[in-house]
């Protein structure tokens, strides 16, 4: 015989068997987890976006402090 494990969701700290719910709680708890999922992922394109925009301004920096520095062996 197998275990089949019914599916669960806990909600304020009180388990809840999926079968109980209805199909407007089950559509909000699908709604849920979706939203959920897309933060994570906005979260990462953030980091990534915080991780280039470190690396463009550390060029430039790099960049203008060359050109000052040529500029001031030229002079």
């Amino acid at each position: 015989m197998t275990d089949s494990k019914e599916s669960v969701v806990s909600i304020d700290d009180k388990e809840y068997s999926l079968d109980d719910l209805d199909a407007n709680q089950r559509y909000l708890l699908v709604q849920i987890q979706d939203v959920t999922n897309n933060i994570r992922s906005l979260n990462m394109k953030v980091e990534q976006a915080q991780a280039a925009l470190t690396v463009f301004k550390d060029t430039l920096v790099r960049s203008v402090k060359e050109t000052d520095d040529t500029n001031q062996n030229n002079s």
